[in-house]
């Protein structure tokens, strides 16, 4: 009797030692086989593993499985299961690739529509010939065509991808039940499987956070499409995603490169566009502003300058923007002076018309006003402008002041008396020898009077003048004199006399008498006297018909 009890008690050890011996196989094998999962979803996650790598992990897992002396149906399912959620990611992936790739294919071929069109609208508008434009234009109908072909063609695309896009649903869907699973193992004590399917779920929020900035991208692209996206609204939005992004502990993979986290992507993507693109562009977008402002009034052109300057300015004050402020500052000056030198010759044109004011004068002192402006405003020279007006106002003077000249001279050869010839001509205006700004200042009878006085009227103090705009010196004809004492007749000295006699560089000018440069004005006899005893002779002296004595300088 007790040999039979003993062999029971023996026999019920035995199995609770092949039991202990089972559960602790069993406990080892799911702790090698968690380290194992462990170990690779840690590679997903840092090198970013496409769905496809993954699956091919699990199906060599699983048929290592299989092969196995000793199948775990259990473990068997749950890998069929992972390479079943794998299959169905990949074949999301491959749908969103095939997609992006007709779409770019779309975009190329609607950005070489659109600027095919731009052409020949630019074209159109300079055609004079009447079977070039109606070539012209049947060539635009049949691209707007095309482009409205491949603008349905887009559409149908994105409505396509919109219902059959199955990438987040499905990365969701793997998410829930790796979660289950991770709530299962921990019920049952399992905390290694439990890490394991903390890192799956890792992994698989890294390749969904990696979906749903390629779907913000993509959304870029098309908003870019489809309205007027300038260069500082695209790093406005750039900068928007920066703020918005996660910044968890979450690596991602996009096209191939690995970030940190989603905002350090939108971070550096920002960056590469402000060193890489974004000057360029803004610099070429504010030129093409320009040009096309610069074809209309000038109102529209200096109202676009204006407004890009503002613009440059608050982008200095832009925290994303404060490493390039050196490149802000010399993009202003340098885009300031392509705007102000379009400007600059829009107001010379409207001061050529008489356009920026009521008079001559108002004009021109509105116009150099508005140079000056222009000066101030945004530190760019205008000195070429500000000279070209005002060689146009001393050019206008002096051909003026020739004819008022010759009035003047026809009216005293005819015999009417200086005030009588200064009547005549004083609707002229005439320039003397002195700065462009003084004579632009003058009253015209005014400056005329200067230009006739002459040294035949006794104590009469002669002008003398520097002349700064005469281009050309001209040849002043030398006065022939007769014997010292001898009347020289007003008419005969009159001849010798032209307009251009008072142009003449260094010259003293008087036409009452007809003296010119080569001769000054005598005091008294005691002088003359005193000349003569020098060595001068009766050739060296003049006489007017006043009475008063020059000598030949």
């Amino acid at each position: 009797m007790a040999k039979e009890i003993r062999e029971k008690k023996v026999i019920r050890n035995l199995g609770k030692i092949v039991d202990n011996n089972i559960a602790s196989f069993v406990a080892s094998r799911n702790r090698v086989r968690a380290n194992k999962s462990a170990d690779f979803y840690r590679k997903v996650v840092d090198e970013g593993l496409e769905a496809e790598e993954q699956r091919a992990f699990f199906e060599g897992w699983l048929k290592e499985e299989k092969d196995r002396g000793v199948v775990d149906n259990s473990f068997i399912s749950e890998l069929k299961t992972n390479i079943s959620d794998l299959k169905k990611i990949e074949r999301s992936n491959k749908f969103y690739d095939k997609y992006r790739q007709s779409f770019e294919a779309f975009k190329v071929g609607r950005k070489g529509i659109g600027e095919h069109i731009e052409y020949l609208e630019s074209q159109l508008k300079s055609a004079t010939d009447y079977d070039l434009r109606i070539e012209i234009q049947n060539l635009l109908t049949k691209a707007k065509t095309d482009k409205i072909t491949i603008d349905n063609n887009i559409l149908t695309n994105q409505v396509n991808l919109a219902i059959n896009d199955k990438r987040e649903s499905t990365l969701l869907g793997a998410m829930a039940k790796v979660k289950k699973a991770k709530n299962k193992a921990i019920a049952g004590n399992n905390l290694e499987a439990a890490s394991a399917y903390d890192l799956k779920i890792q992994a698989l929020n890294s390749q969904l956070q990696s979906t749903r900035i390629t779907d913000e991208v993509h959304k870029m692209d098309i908003d870019m499409m489809n309205k007027p996206f300038t260069p500082t609204m695209f790093l406005d939005e750039m900068t928007k995603r920066i703020n918005m992004a996660d910044n968890s502990e979450t690596p991602i993979t996009i096209n191939g490169k690995r970030y940190d986290n989603a905002k350090q992507y939108w971070q550096m993507q920002t960056n590469d566009y402000i060193e890489k693109d974004f000057f360029r562009l803004l610099q070429d977008d504010y030129k093409s502003e320009v040009d096309n402002a610069d074809l209309k009034l000038k109102p529209v052109l200096e109202a676009k300058i204006k407004e890009q300057f503002n613009e440059l300015n608050s982008l200095k004050t832009n925290s994303i923007l404060e490493p390039f402020v050196d490149k802000i500052e010399q993009l202003q000056v340098d885009n300031s002076a392509y705007g102000v030198e379009k400007l600059g010759k829009k107001i010379v044109r409207d001061y050529d018309f008489g356009k920026m004011g009521n008079t001559p004068t108002e004009n021109l002192e509105n116009t150099l006003q508005k140079l000056n402006n222009l000066n101030t405003n945004y530190g760019i020279d205008v000195s070429t402008n500000r000279d070209a007006v005002i060689n146009n106002a001393v050019a206008k003077k002096l051909a003026i002041s020739e004819q008022q000249a010759n009035i003047y001279q026809e009216e005293i050869t005819s015999g009417a008396t200086p005030e009588e010839a200064f009547a005549k001509a004083r609707s002229g205006i005439t320039a003397i020898d002195v700065p462009a700004e003084e004579v632009l200042k003058r009253e015209p009878i005014d400056i005329a009077k200067e230009r006739v006085k002459g040294l035949g009227e006794p104590g009469e103090k002669k002008s003398e003048f520097d002349i700064t705009e005469t281009k050309t010196p001209i040849e002043v004809p030398k006065v022939s004199s007769p014997e010292f004492g001898e009347r020289i007749p007003d008419a005969a000295l009159l001849k010798f006399i032209k307009p251009e006699d008072v142009l003449s560089k260094g010259q003293d000018r008087f036409l009452k008498f007809g003296m010119t440069a080569p001769y000054r004005k005598v005091s008294n006899i005691e002088e003359r006297d005193s000349l003569m005893k020098e060595g001068r002779t009766a050739d060296d002296f003049a006489k007017t018909s006043s009475g008063d004595i020059f000598v030949r300088q």
